[in-house]
């Protein structure tokens, strides 16, 4: 057993770090699921085996407002997570007793980890997408109101390829191609497709968007092209807004009216990700594609990812982090 409870050794860990680390990590490992699953194992997880831990992890999609959820864990925020629990480990090890670190287990490090996270979970198609549409369009009738299809313009500019809502915000109309529906954007060019530009030159006429609770304003962010949805009372202060605090808008219009209400976990990073992957899926193939994301140490594998990446203007390190942002698509 474990010479002190989990509590203690997150507080004493934690004490030394600098506040806003700490601030940041801290919920990441230190969350009501650690608890109730040490409840459920009889154990706590200091004294927990690899496969034991992996249970542990994959109970962090059991998110309390969204029900279960096959997206949440992402392979890239499961290495900040381990990483976090390594240095815990070590600090257990260094200052209260010595036991075995199991996140340096090669199981849970690399290509295993990701292979076993990949286990667990159904695959994000645009079939999800697609299912999303369909209920903000019963919500929304698009005959009576907007909003729905601001909802769909959003998710849609993002699965054509804006990867922040930053990218979206600072839009200018001498940037598209209205002929081609391409737009240039720093260091590639994305291509809107017929649905996707017939919604933004909408809501670009617009001065107001229609919505079951009343109208909200459709106001450009400085001299942008794309019209935000806004409450009317919010206007006068809303050019003051950092871009930041814009962007955050947008992407909170899809986690509070699709995410929470619909109880599917969908946001806008996904959104873009999915869009990358059927990009390489419309140039290799799906069988093709599957084959790329799953290769190992294959050279020939990495320079072909590699240069889709490129194509598609996806910013990696390396080829193994292209492949943690693809898995939840396989």
């Amino acid at each position: 057993m474990a010479a002190m409870n989990t509590k203690e050794v997150f507080d004493l860990y934690f004490k030394d770090i600098p506040y806003d680390t700490a601030r940041k990590s801290r919920p990441q490992v230190d969350r009501p699921e650690v608890y109730a699953y040490e409840t459920e194992l009889g154990k706590q997880i200091f004294d927990m085996d690899v496969e034991e831990l992996f249970g542990l992890i994959l109970s962090f999609n059991k998110k309390r407002e969204f029900g279960n959820s096959n997206f949440s864990i992402s392979y890239s925020s499961y290495d900040q997570i381990a990483s976090t629990y390594r240095s815990i480990w070590n600090f257990y090890i260094d200052n209260i007793e010595i036991i075995r670190n199991p996140w340096n287990d090669k199981r849970m490090r690399g290509a295993a980890a990701t292979k076993r996270l990949a286990e667990s979970k159904t695959a994000f198609t645009y079939d999800i997408i697609e299912k999303v549409l369909s209920k903000i369009n019963q919500d929304y009738e698009d005959t009576i109101y907007d909003y729905g299809k601001y909802l769909e313009c959003l998710i849609l500019l993002f699965y054509n390829g804006f990867a922040e809502a930053q990218e979206i915000v600072l839009l200018k109309e001498e940037s598209i191609n209205f002929k081609t529906h391409e737009i240039k954007l720093p260091g590639r060019t994305i291509r809107l497709s017929d649905r996707c530009f017939e919604l933004l030159e909408y809501f670009h006429s617009l001065n107001e968007i229609s919505a079951p609770r009343g109208k909200y304003a459709a106001v450009p962010y400085q001299d942008g092209y794309f019209k935000i949805a806004i409450r009317t009372k919010e206007v006068e202060a809303f050019q003051e807004k950092t871009l930041v605090e814009v962007g955050a808008i947008l992407t909170r219009k899809i986690t509070m009216n699709i995410r929470k209400k619909y109880g599917i976990d969908i946001n806008y990073r996904i959104i873009y990700l999915l869009g990358f992957y059927d990009y390489i899926v419309s140039r290799a193939g799906e069988e093709r594609t599957r084959e790329l994301i799953t290769s190992v140490r294959n050279s020939t594998d990495a320079h072909e990812l590699l240069k889709y990446a490129k194509e598609y203007g996806v910013v990696a390190e390396n080829v193994s982090y292209i492949k943690k942002l693809l898995r939840p698509f396989i």
